[in-house]
This record gives C-alpha cells, structure tokens and sequence, in this order.
C-alpha cells in the first residue's frame, strides 16, 4: 500500500479533482519553473498578495500542501471547517508558536510539504511585506529544500482596501 503523504486529507482529494480547472481558469493562473520541484519532502513559501493564495498554488502542485494559516482562519464558520479538515496547522501572529512549530517539523519529518506565507498577512499594496525575524533559522534547522512560490497579480483581484471582487 502507498503512503500518503500529510496533507492527502479527503478534502483535498474529493475536492482539488472539481476545483482546479475552474480555479486555473477563473483566475488565468499558470506556473513557471513547476517540472523544477522537488520530491517531497520540501518546504513552499509564498507571498501573501491575495485571501486564497494557497488554494491558488494547491490547484498548480501535484502535492497536497499541509498549510500553516493564522488561527483566527479557524475561528471563522466557513474557513474553520475547512482548515481542520485539510489539517491546516494553526499558528499563532507575530509570536513564536512552539506547538505550530513543532507540527511543521512533524510535516517535513513524515515527507510532506510544508506550505508558508511567512509575511503572515495579505498585503495592502501588492509589494512583499516583512518577514518575521527568525524564520530563517527555521526553515535552515528542517534541512529540507525550500521552494518560492511568487503570486503575482493575485493582489488586484480584490485588494485589501476594496469592497469587492475586481
């Protein structure tokens, strides 16, 4: 029997056969360099430009990706559900969280991706934000490749100040 990777949850294999096309469309997404990735295990880190970036990227990759989101995420009715049911790993703002930490380590260590957007928020202006200090040390201690993954144009589809979808 093959073993699934972490992140191979019902949800992503029920729904990513359904979305991906109409995502890919919807959204005109294409990637560059994609037949470069690596086997699993490595790490994905993005750039924060628009609220569903990592679905954007997950309807590209071939891996199912075990995302690290803000907690808040899963105070909320609709994305709550979701993120437990793809086991989104809940990661405090701005401070160290050891227990989401820990959890990533476990991801990478069991040969899955880790997916983070280490800004840690949706940009205002389209431009990357700052990266907490530290992460660097992080990503360098999981001993795994690290990949970028840089959204572009995502940003104008509805910017942070806009009231709706562009």
């Amino acid at each position: 029997m093959k073993r699934r990777l972490p992140g191979d949850k019902l949800i992503w294999r029920a729904l990513r056969p359904i979305l991906r096309v109409p995502f890919i469309k919807r959204y005109n997404l294409y990637g560059i360099g994609m037949e470069k990735l690596p086997r699993p295990p490595f790490i994905l880190i993005g750039n924060h430009a628009y609220f569903i970036d990592a679905v954007l990227i997950e309807a590209l990759t071939s891996f199912p990706i075990v995302w690290a989101v803000a907690a808040g995420n899963f105070d909320n009715p609709f994305s709550g559900p979701i993120l437990r049911a793809a086991g989104a790993i809940q990661k405090r703002k701005g401070v160290p969280d050891i227990p989401a930490m820990r959890k990533m380590i476990e991801v990478v260590s069991n040969g899955g991706v880790l997916g983070l957007m280490p800004e840690g928020s949706v940009t205002w202006d389209g431009e990357f934000g700052e990266v907490p200090p530290g992460t660097d040390r992080f990503l360098e201690k999981l001993n795994v490749p690290v990949v970028a993954a840089r959204m572009s144009g995502a940003y104008l589809t509805k910017p942070r100040w806009a009231d709706h979808h562009r």
